[in-house]
């Protein structure tokens, strides 16, 4: 049997060295507990998810059962029903069109007493400008 020899290195100030590996090692079990968090949520959320799509699959099925227990309409609103559909775009945008109010346009008169001169001046020389233009 052979005995091991240990070898032993020198190591600029350890101390600091130290501290280091210990901030890391603290720095890495943190993320390890922040990592099952975020493992824990996504599968608080996966059931989240199957549990909402099944409520709206349940929904749908009483939607679907409530519809056939609504009593049949009189034969006079479902023709309106057919004639509401039958309209074409064009039309409904005619209606829409008939409906709107115009607005009327409203032109603010400035008098001149009301200006200061610089605005006064300034405005002379747009209206000069525009007329050049």
């Amino acid at each position: 049997m052979q005995e091991e020899n240990p070898m032993y290195v020198k190591i600029d100030m350890p101390i600091s060295l130290r501290k280091e590996i210990l901030k890391t090692a603290l720095k890495s079990t943190s993320l390890l507990k922040d990592f099952e968090k975020l493992k824990e949520i996504v599968q608080k959320k996966k059931e989240s998810i199957a549990k909402l799509r099944s409520i709206i699959v349940d929904v749908k099925k009483t939607e679907k059962e409530f519809v056939k227990l609504l009593p049949e309409l009189p034969e006079e609103i479902e023709k309106k029903k057919l004639e509401v559909k039958t309209k074409t775009k064009s039309e409904a945008k005619k209606e829409a069109k008939k409906e709107k109010p115009k607005k009327e346009k409203v032109k603010k008169e400035k008098t001149i007493i009301e200006e200061d001169p610089l605005a006064r001046e300034l405005r002379l020389i747009e209206e000069k400008l525009k007329a050049l233009g």
